[in-house]
C-alpha cells in the first residue's frame, strides 16, 4: 500500500524507445491497450528483469522505482538477489546492491531501509551509500512522522536510525489489529489493548487473554488453513508450535475503543480507563468479529481459532448483540451448527453467514435462521468468500465494450477457482461466472470507473461504456500512469 503517498508520476513516454540492454534488465516499447474512442493503440514501456520482482516502491516525485529482485526456486525465493533504484526516464539503474539474504524493504522520499535477521540498514536513494545501521528490525513506518517501529513497539527516527522510544511489548500471541487514533498514537490489539505515542513512547496497557499454550491431541486441525493476516490484515503472528492464538476480535474504534478476547469483551476510553467489561464463554469463544448493528455491538463467534497460522475448529459458533453504551448483553443466539463461519454480510436486519459447506440467512430481529442451503463441493468447489454484489460487472459482449451490473438483491460467492456463483434471494444459484468473464470495481479515476480482472483493465464512463482498455489486470494507478507488475516484468503507460 505504499502507492497512496504518491502524488504524480512525471514521466513521458511519447517518444519511440529502442530496446536497451542491461546486466539486470532490458526495456522495450510495447502495445498495452486500446483507446476505444479513437481506436488508437496505447503504447507503454516494459522492463524485463533477470530476477523476479519481490518488492517495489514507485517514487513519482523523483521518477524512480526502488526494487528488490530475488531469484526464485522451485517453491521459495532464494536469498540471492539485488536491491536497485531504476531511473525510469533514462531507463538505467542509478545504483544496485547485491543481496545475500532475505530483506524487507521500506522506501521513503530519500532513503531505502532494509531489515533482516535483527539488523537494519539505511541507504541513500540517490547514490546507494550507507547512511546508518542499527541492531534492531524495523517492520512498520509512519511516513508522516518519518518514524519506523517494530512488533515490540520500539520506534526509531528514520533520518539517523536512533531509537526514540521502547515499550518492550511482549507479543507471544501475535498482533490481531492496529489503528491510529491521531497522527502519532497507535492503538494495538495484542494480548489486550495497548496505546503508544510513537514520538515519545508514552501510552497505556490493558491486558487480555488472546492466546494460550495447548498440547497434542486437544484440537483437531482443519485442512487448508489460512494465515491470520487474511482476516485482519496484520502480518505479525507467533511462531511456536504449541501456541493457540487469535482468540480475539478486530478493534472497533469511535469515541471509545472495543475489543473481545477469549473470555471478555471490554470498552475503554482513549486514556485506557475501563468504561465497561463483560465476561464471555471461554469454552466456546475463539476468533470473533465485532461490527456495529443499530448502534449496538454485534459479536460473531466464528467457531475457529488459529494454531501455527492455520485455522482450526474451536468452540461453537454463536451471535451476541451487546448494548454499546453499557456492555449488557441484549441477546445471545447459539447457532447449533457444526461448521465454522468463514465469512459474513449484513443486509438490513438479515445476517448472511457463509459456512464451510453451506450458507445461512439469519433474522437479527426475530433471532432465528430463516433459510439455509448446502453448497455441494463437487458441484461448486470450495467456497471462500461472500462478495459485494455492487462491485461486480459483467461484459455485455466479448469485446467488453459495455458492462452490466448484477441485481443488488443477489448474493455472490467466490470459490477456490475464482469463479463467482450468483444466487438469488432464495439461495438458488442461477449463474456461474468464470474468472475471465466478470470484472471488479477497482477505483474511481476522474470521471471514470476502473474495472479489473486477472487479465484486463478497463476505464468506463457513467453509462458503463468502455473508454480505455489495457491488456493486463491488477494494475497500480499513480497520477496519470498505469503500472503493472508481473513476476519479472514491469510495464508503465500513460492513461490517455
Amino acid at each position: 500500500m505504499k502507492f497512496f503517498l504518491l502524488l504524480c508520476f512525471c514521466v513521458c513516454f511519447t517518444s519511440v524507445y529502442s530496446q536497451k540492454k542491461n546486466n539486470l534488465f532490458s526495456s522495450e516499447e510495447i502495445i498495452v491497450g486500446t483507446n476505444s474512442i479513437t481506436q488508437n493503440e496505447i503504447k507503454g514501456i516494459q522492463f524485463n528483469f533477470n530476477y523476479d520482482i519481490y518488492d517495489i516502491d514507485i517514487d513519482s516525485l523523483q521518477n524512480n522505482i526502488s526494487l528488490v529482485l530475488r531469484k526464485s526456486g522451485e517453491k521459495y525465493f532464494k536469498n540471492k538477489g539485488s536491491l536497485a533504484v531504476l531511473n525510469v526516464e533514462h531507463k538505467i539503474f542509478q545504483w544496485t546492491k547485491e543481496l545475500k539474504m532475505s530483506f524487507d524493504m521500506i522506501a521513503t522520499s530519500d532513503r531505502i531501509i532494509m531489515s533482516s535477521q535483527g539488523k537494519t540498514e539505511a541507504f541513500n536513494k540517490g547514490d546507494g551509500k550507507l547512511m546508518w545501521t542499527n541492531d534492531h528490525l524495523i517492520r512498520f513506518v509512519n511516513y508522516k512522522l518519518n518514524i519506523g517501529y517494530n512488533r515490540h513497539l520500539r520506534s526509531y527516527n528514520l533520518s539517523d536510525g536512533r531509537e526514540i522510544a521502547d515499550r518492550d511489548l511482549k507479543d507471544g500471541f501475535g498482533w490481531n489489529d492496529s489503528k491510529y487514533i491521531n497522527d502519532s498514537t497507535l492503538i494495538l490489539a495484542c494480548s489486550g489493548i495497548h496505546s503508544i505515542n510513537l514520538l515519545n513512547g508514552n501510552g497505556w496497557d490493558y491486558e487480555m487473554t488472546t492466546g494460550k499454550k495447548i498440547y497434542g491431541g486437544m484440537i483437531a486441525g482443519i485442512a487448508g488453513g489460512v494465515a491470520m493476516a487474511a482476516l485482519f490484515g496484520v502480518g505479525v503472528v507467533p511462531t511456536g508450535p504449541d501456541i493457540l492464538h487469535n482468540l480475539s476480535s478486530n478493534l472497533i474504534i469511535d469515541s471509545l475503543i472495543y475489543l473481545a478476547s477469549h473470555n471478555e469483551l471490554v470498552c475503554v476510553n482513549y486514556s485506557g480507563k475501563v468504561i465497561w467489561k463483560e465476561s464471555l464463554d471461554e469454552k466456546n469463544t475463539g476468533t470473533t468479529v465485532l461490527t456495529i448493528y443499530k448502534n449496538n455491538l454485534l459479536l460473531i463467534n466464528t467457531g475457529y481459532a488459529f494454531k501455527n497460522n492455520r485455522r482450526i475448529e474451536y468452540g461453537n459458533p454463536y451471535l451476541s448483540i451487546i448494548d454499546k453504551a453499557t456492555g449488557k448483553t441484549i441477546r445471545t443466539s447459539p447457532l447449533k451448527i457444526k461448521e465454522y463461519i468463514s465469512d459474513w454480510k449484513i443486509n438490513s436486519d438479515t445476517l448472511i453467514l457463509l459456512l464451510k459447506n453451506s450458507i445461512i440467512k439469519f433474522n437479527l430481529l426475530g433471532d432465528s435462521i430463516i433459510q439455509s442451503t448446502n453448497l455441494e463441493e463437487n458441484k461448486y468447489g470450495n467456497i471462500n468468500h461472500l462478495l459485494d454484489t455492487r462491485n461486480i460487472y459483467i461484459p455485455e459482449d466479448s469485446l467488453c465494450t459495455s458492462f452490466l451490473k448484477l441485481d443488488t438483491t443477489d448474493i455472490c460467492l467466490l470459490n477456490e477457482f475464482n469463479d463467482v456463483l450468483v444466487m438469488n434471494n432464495d439461495f438458488q444459484v442461477y449463474k456461474k461466472l468464470k474468472a475471465e468473464y466478470y470484472f471488479w470495481f477497482y477505483k474511481n479515476y476522474n470521471d471514470s470507473k476502473v474495472l479489473i480482472n486477472n487479465s484486463k483493465t478497463v476505464f468506463t464512463n457513467g453509462e458503463n461504456h468502455t473508454l480505455l482498455s489495457f491488456n493486463f489486470g491488477k494494475p497500480r494507478i499513480v497520477s496519470n500512469k498505469i503500472i503493472n507488475v508481473n513476476k519479472k516484468t514491469l510495464t508503465i503507460a500513460d492513461i490517455n
